[in-house]
């Protein structure tokens, strides 16, 4: 008897800076005793590239034989999977591939989110990453599950600011702010925003530095940054569920967050953490008080909530559901067959 096998598919390298949070899961669900492949999807817009990749997925999927694919993400990755595998799909969204987004020309943006739109119809279960993402879908809800993607007790933790920054090779003086643009350095992210903030606090905290990750970053670096910093800001014009926030609570770190995704749930309760109007002044004066007199916050104390234990127990309680009746099929054949 097998076990049921789980193909993951996500965007990008699986050696490289983006879909962490992907690589992440899939790592947790196999110490959970889930079988997961991953297929990375090396290509996403030119269509000889694409065709490539269609031709190495089916043919894993042949040699393979999954009994339920896992799209971690909207757009062409869950388009993909859809109409190239006739198994069961699970699609994970998380944030730009059914939010508005600045990252690509207005046209570019409305083909990514239909096509998001279009892969939920042949979904059969939908995780999205926070309620306000849910309502985004045009149509089957009713197969959403909210799951915010946990974050790792073990990864992220509070350690001493100035233990962190020594490690980083940091200055001890200086007011840090850490803004996580992303490697894609979307335009929604609003990094002008938070620039003009820095710019008015520099005029009353001369020792303020603005510290940005652009998805350069080495994964086991990250909790390092988050603990080194004095606050994380986050000025997004459109969010799901973001990580950064979720690690700075983890880590004790004060937040400067406007109202994006579910960052005023995430916060409720979290002390020395503010969430403010969508504006350069209103990100400044939020984070005044936060750089002038260093702090941490009682975030470890509601981390349990975004731990990654209970959340992904749901996403492998999901998969093993989509996939059990395929399995128990191909087991019942091969018992056939050896009888």
């Amino acid at each position: 008897m097998r076990a049921q096998r789980i193909l993951a598919v996500i965007p990008g390298r699986q050696d490289g800076q983006t879909f962490i949070f992907a690589h992440r899961q899939v790592a947790q669900l196999r110490r959970l005793g889930l079988d997961v492949t991953t297929f990375s999807l090396l290509e996403r817009t030119n269509p000889r590239g694409l065709l490539q990749e269609a031709r190495r997925f089916r043919a894993m999927v042949q040699s393979w034989s999954p009994d339920v694919v896992h799209a971690h993400y909207g757009t062409v990755t869950a388009l993909f999977a859809a109409l190239l595998s006739r198994r069961p799909l699970v699609i994970s969204f998380r944030g730009t591939d059914l939010n508005p987004s600045s990252e690509h020309s207005s046209l570019r943006g409305a083909v990514s989110r239909w096509m998001s739109q279009g892969a939920a119809l042949f979904a059969r279960e939908i995780i999205c990453v926070s309620p306000q993402l849910r309502g985004r879908l045009w149509w089957r809800r009713n197969r959403v599950h909210v799951i915010l993607d946990g974050v790792d007790p073990t990864e992220f933790y509070p350690i001493e600011r100035d233990e962190a920054r020594r490690r980083l090779g940091w200055s001890i003086g200086e007011r840090i702010v850490l803004f996580n643009h992303g490697a894609a350095r979307a335009p929604n992210k609003r990094r002008d925003l938070v620039e003009g903030a820095l710019a008015l606090l520099r005029e009353r905290l001369p020792e303020v530095r603005l510290v940005v990750m652009e998805g350069e970053v080495p994964g086991d670096l990250v909790p390092l940054y988050v603990n080194a910093a004095d606050a994380v800001v986050l000025a997004s014009d459109f969010e799901g569920s973001p990580n950064i926030v979720k690690e700075a609570i983890a880590c004790a770190v004060p937040v400067c967050s406007v109202d994006a995704g579910d960052v005023s749930e995430l916060l409720a309760g979290v002390s020395a953490s503010v969430v403010v109007e969508r504006s350069a002044a209103a990100i400044a004066a939020g984070l005044e008080p936060l750089l002038r007199m260093p702090q941490r916050s009682n975030g470890p104390y509601f981390a349990e909530r975004y731990s990654t234990s209970a959340h992904v127990a749901r996403v492998a309680e999901i998969l093993r559901v989509a996939g059990a009746a395929r399995c128990a099929r191909s087991n019942a054949t091969v018992d056939n067959v050896q009888q």
